[in-house]
């Protein structure tokens, strides 16, 4: 990844710095919470940065700062408390742009765990909590039955689990949420996983960034 540095923009929010593959896709999750939010929500552009700023008098502000396609790398990250990383699903299976490039060629998904891994291991991000957006996972899980996750992850078992009635797909989420978290040196509790509910589900996305910035919040007093 490049590595340009750049102040953020000063604030004493909460602030979660956006990453992901495409600009596309945080842009997508970043408009769903923008409607969830409604009111609450502020969406203001700098010239690096995309800022979506909440606040309500019943609890902390935060804010996601976004900087579209551009890998940029604060020079200082003292004020971020999270890192936003998305990742779309509804490809899973297919070859990833990469594939030329790879002997043997690579899934999608594979290469979004090599994406992940890069970025949000690198030094500047390596101690800060993640959260990570599953976005497509509806799409994904209507894929299953005839392009299973055994093809690209041999050591994934597809099977409704008796004991919860989770689906296969849950459990395929579930699995991934796991997998992505092992690519990451943080403890697996700072790695925050949801799948993207999407416009006409936009609150459970919103009450997801909440609850998760709470949580960092508190393990860090």
């Amino acid at each position: 990844m490049s590595s340009p540095t750049n102040p953020l923009p000063s604030s004493k929010d909460l602030t979660i710095l956006a990453l992901g593959e495409t600009a596309e896709d945080k842009a997508l999750v970043l408009d769903g919470l923008k409607l969830a939010g409604s009111v609450h929500m502020q969406d203001t552009a700098t010239d690096d940065y995309r800022e979506l700023r909440y606040t309500d008098k019943d609890g902390p502000a935060w804010r996601i700062l976004d900087p579209g396609d551009r890998d940029l790398v604060p020079s200082d990250m003292s004020g971020v408390t999270a890192i936003m990383f998305v990742v779309n699903l509804a490809h899973y299976d297919q070859p990833s742009e990469s594939a030329s490039l790879s002997s043997p060629p690579i899934a999608q998904l594979q290469s979004s765990l090599e994406r992940f891994a890069t970025v949000t291991n690198a030094s500047p991000y390596a101690r800060t909590p993640v959260l990570l957006f599953f976005r497509g996972a509806d799409t994904m899980a209507a894929r299953l039955p005839s392009s299973p996750l055994e093809r690209l992850f041999p050591d994934y078992e597809a099977a409704t689990d008796p004991a919860t009635g989770n689906s296969a797909a849950t459990m395929g989420v579930s699995f991934l949420a796991s997998r992505f978290a092992r690519e990451s040196p943080r403890p697996k509790d700072q790695v925050y996983a949801h799948p993207v509910a999407g416009p006409k589900g936009g609150t459970r996305d919103l009450e997801f960034v909440m609850k998760a910035l709470e949580d960092i919040v508190e393990k860090r007093e």
